[in-house]
C-alpha cells in the first residue's frame, strides 16, 4: 500500500505544476490584450478560458491524489463527487484510467500553451 501512496504523492506533484501554467499564460494574455482586435485576439482568448479550465481540473486532481496520499478511501471520495454533482449511478474507474486521463489532461494543458505563446507571438509578427 505504501507503493500506491507513494504514486499517488509523485502525481500530486507533479499536478501542482498547474500554478506555473498560469503563470506562463501570462505573457500571451498581456500581449493580446495590448493588440488589435482580431481573429487571432479572439482564438488566443479563447486558447486561455481553456487553459484556465484545464487549470482548475489540474488544480482539482492535485487536491485529490493528495487525499489517497494520506489515506482516504477512493470510494469515499467518488460518493462525495457522485452527491456534489447530483449523479446516483457513478461508473467506478480503475486506477490505470484516472493516472492515463491525469496524463492526458497535463499534456493538454502543455500544449495549449504553447499554442497561445505562438498565437499571441504571431500577432506582434503580423503586425
Amino acid at each position: 500500500m505504501d507503493n500506491l501512496r507513494d504514486l499517488h504523492r509523485v502525481i500530486s506533484s507533479q499536478l501542482a505544476s498547474w500554478r506555473y501554467f498560469l503563470l506562463m499564460a501570462l505573457p500571451p494574455l498581456f500581449i493580446t490584450a495590448l493588440c488589435p482586435v482580431s481573429w487571432v485576439r479572439f482564438s488566443v482568448g479563447v486558447a486561455l478560458m481553456l487553459l484556465g479550465y484545464y487549470c482548475w481540473r489540474m488544480f482539482l486532481d492535485e487536491k485529490l491524489f493528495a487525499l489517497l496520499s494520506e489515506g482516504v478511501d477512493i470510494s469515499d471520495v467518488d460518493r462525495g463527487v457522485a452527491l456534489l454533482w447530483n449523479k446516483e449511478d457513478s461508473e467506478k474507474r480503475e486506477w490505470e484510467s484516472r493516472i492515463q486521463s491525469t496524463g492526458r489532461l497535463v499534456r493538454r494543458t502543455g500544449l495549449l500553451l504553447l499554442i497561445a505563446w505562438v498565437m499571441s507571438l504571431s500577432t506582434i509578427w503580423l503586425q
